[in-house]
């Protein structure tokens, strides 16, 4: 069971309100509270201006109008977007209109397009398509250098999304897994090229799917948070720990509302990533019960990292309170159980945890601690399903500070394409727990530098791209206070790696290659491979300079630089008519095989034995049973002959044989030099 209310149901009521001029006046960002480690927090849209002291949040999520405002606070700053979903009122990463320009919004099987059954206004978009991608990274980037902040929180990360279209899928993924895919797809993209920036991803994630037990234990919810937290860098579970429809904290049990101890072991499924956890748990301003029990049991779990507990109160008003903003420092042992609760040691304190949904559990604590509410005690009774956070009585822990360089990031290793190159973290204060890495590439002097996408590893290996540019390197350093960045100097100008030596000719009267059809012996009876030119080898088609006789040697070809078949023969239908391809059109689709057709039938529940009996001419062509279009008769079947054959393949161009001699290592003038026959062939 869910509830209707989500982050994205707070995000349009507050937007309405936004709409109207005057409703706000924004409070001041600055403030000289040190952040507290763990604690979160939630300002969307008109809650903002009912809070205060917001440099004490280690992480803050605004309103995208908030934006310049929270990037000044010292803790990390995270502009609120979505990347599923195309909203015609406001801008959650791509814009409505552009969405409509590019076709990027899904459409369900009726042509109908796809719209969130709570908020019509919001309409699935293409998250599987590489431009919507690249354009959504685009535009928050963009957005989040204009305003200063450190991120982007990107919501609706939702594995079913036929959860909130009333059972829909898109036409163009209509299963769960297929959208799940594409979504993946989508953060394995948006994740890397944003970190690549320098800036923090964090997403709401949600894995409820109907009918599936899996889905309340907490386990559906690991694995997919297991599975995208590669690609960012914290993972938020709404309605952390509480019922999504009347939001009652959870309990020990195995009711769909219960399952404690499934989801705090989220907590651990995430941190085990070398990632942050981001619990978001409901509830009324004063609610000490909702507030206590959340943050005790998140703290059972907490690594001392980057990780954060965030209570929102439902009114928008001030979060803060000693419940669960209290530091006791960093965990200094694991869990452990009493009787029906559990307990965990800090610095600064102790943590206390009953999970029981009946039975009320005693903890002899062994010294004197402070309650929250300023008492001291030495023991204490928690009612079932409730929690506290003790400090200790001595001398408390001093506040984390955010790291900060005091030495830039250093780059060893010899500037040349193929080379390895190597950052070091350089020298920090504040003890950072984490590090990552973000290659760019640079013009000579080091300036007008973008992001190397997938560079994100402590060594790079320099490519062909930077050859004749520089490259650089940006080392984020994170603590339990947020995360800072630092740059590294430029690396020297980078050269081509060294021509690999030519290959001997092949043995014969000439230095040229053996007329087509010879061939060489030397040595012991071994056998030199033939290697030909100036042949009158027929062919069927040309690509990118090269012939082919064959659909199976052309498709083994695209295979090799990693071109789907099906989509390329979509895609050019001349190709099929010219190979004779065997293809069949059904349901609004082309089927180039018996076997993917069957697939297809049965999604529907289609035998593919009946359609074939009903159908038996388009099953007889499909199976390749009748005569195939005769190449000579299509545009694209050649007369023509291949000018030189190298390696077994077909050339007509000396551009295609110089590109192909090169992903070899060989140097194109020591090549011609040694076959003056093939030089002269091309007209060289």
């Amino acid at each position: 069971m869910r509830s209707t209310r989500s982050l994205s149901a707070v995000v349009i009521a507050i937007t309405a309100m936004l709409l109207v001029p005057g409703v706000l006046s924004l409070q001041s960002a600055s403030g000289a509270n040190t952040p507290v480690p763990s604690v979160g927090l939630l300002r969307l849209g008109s809650a903002w201006d009912q809070g205060s002291g917001y440099d004490r949040y280690s992480t803050v999520i605004v309103s995208s109008w908030a934006a310049s405002r929270a990037a000044p606070l010292p803790g990390r700053s995270l502009v609120y977007m979505s990347g599923t979903n195309v909203d015609s009122s406001y801008d959650t990463g791509v814009t409505y209109t552009q969405a409509t320009a590019n076709n990027w919004l899904l459409r369900d099987a009726n042509d109908t397009l796809l719209t969130n059954t709570s908020y019509p206004k919001k309409t699935v978009a293409d998250v599987g398509s590489s431009a919507y991608q690249k354009a959504w990274v685009d535009n928050v980037a963009a957005f989040i250098a204009t305003n200063g902040n450190d991120g982007v929180f990107i919501d609706d990360v939702i594995a079913d999304v036929s959860v909130g279209t009333g059972g829909k899928f898109p036409a163009k993924y209509p299963t769960k897994e297929a959208w799940a895919d594409a979504l993946a797809s989508f953060l394995a993209y948006v994740g890397p090229a944003m970190k690549a920036k320098g800036y923090y991803v964090a997403v709401n994630a949600d894995a409820y799917t109907r009918n599936d037990s899996t889905a309340n234990d907490g386990s559906r919810a690991a694995a997919w948070a297991t599975r995208i937290a590669p690609s960012v860098n914290g993972v938020m579970q709404e309605f952390w720990l509480q019922s999504p429809v009347d939001y009652s904290m959870r309990s020990t049990g195995g009711n769909w509302n219960q399952y404690w101890e499934g989801w705090l072991n989220l907590v651990s499924a995430v941190q085990s990533q070398s990632r942050d956890f981001i619990g978001l748990t409901y509830g009324a301003q004063g609610d000490s019960q909702k507030m206590r029990f959340g943050k005790a049991s998140f703290l059972l779990a907490w690594d001392g990292g980057g990780s954060v507990f965030v209570y929102n109160p439902l009114d928008g008003s001030d979060p803060w309170s000693p419940d669960w903003t209290t530091n006791i420092g960093v965990p200094v042992a694991s869990k452990y159980q009493v009787g029906q609760g559990w307990r965990r040691e800090f610095t600064g304190g102790t943590v206390l945890v009953n999970p029981n949904p009946s039975t009320s559990q005693t903890f002899q604590l062994g010294a004197s601690y402070l309650a929250p509410d300023g008492s001291t005690v030495s023991s204490v009774t928690l009612a079932p399903v409730s929690g506290m956070v003790l400090t200790s009585t001595s001398t408390p822990p001093p506040p984390v500070q955010k790291p900060a360089s005091l030495t830039a990031p250093a780059i060893s290793g010899t500037a040349q394409e193929t080379s390895s190159v190597a950052a070091t973290t350089g020298t920090w204060s504040g003890n950072p727990t984490s590090y990552a890495y973000a290659w760019q590439r640079c013009d000579t002097s080091g300036a007008a530098c973008t992001a190397i996408t997938g560079a994100n590893a402590a060594t790079y290996t320099l490519s062909t791209s930077e050859v004749g540019k520089t490259a650089r390197v940006v080392v984020t350093a994170t603590n339990t206070a947020g995360s800072t960045a630092a740059t590294s100097a430029a690396t020297a100008v980078v050269t081509a790696a060294a021509p690999a030596p030519v290959p001997a000719p092949a043995p014969g009267p000439t230095s040229d290659p053996a007329p087509p059809g010879s061939s060489g012996h030397h040595g012991k009876g071994k056998k030199e491979a033939t290697r030909t030119f100036a042949v009158a080898k027929p062919a069927v088609l040309e690509w990118e300079g090269r012939l082919f006789s064959s659909s199976s040697e052309f498709r083994r070809y695209l295979d090799r630089r990693g071109v789907a078949w099906k989509p390329f023969l979509d895609a050019h239908p001349a190709v099929v008519r010219a190979f004779g391809i065997p293809s069949v059109v059904w349901d609004g689709r082309t089927f180039y095989s018996p076997a993917t057709l069957k697939r297809w039938l049965g999604k529907s529940g289609v035998s593919y034995a009946t359609w074939a009996k009903e159908h038996a001419r388009s099953a007889a062509s499909l199976a390749g049973k009748r005569a195939a279009t005769s190449p000579s008769a299509q545009p694209q079947v050649l007369s023509r002959t291949a000018v030189a054959t190298w390696d077994g393949i077909d050339f007509t161009k000396a551009d295609a044989l110089r590109s192909h001699l090169r992903e070899q290592g060989i140097a194109w003038e020591a090549f011609l030099g040694s076959h003056p026959a093939i030089a002269k062939a091309f007209g060289l």
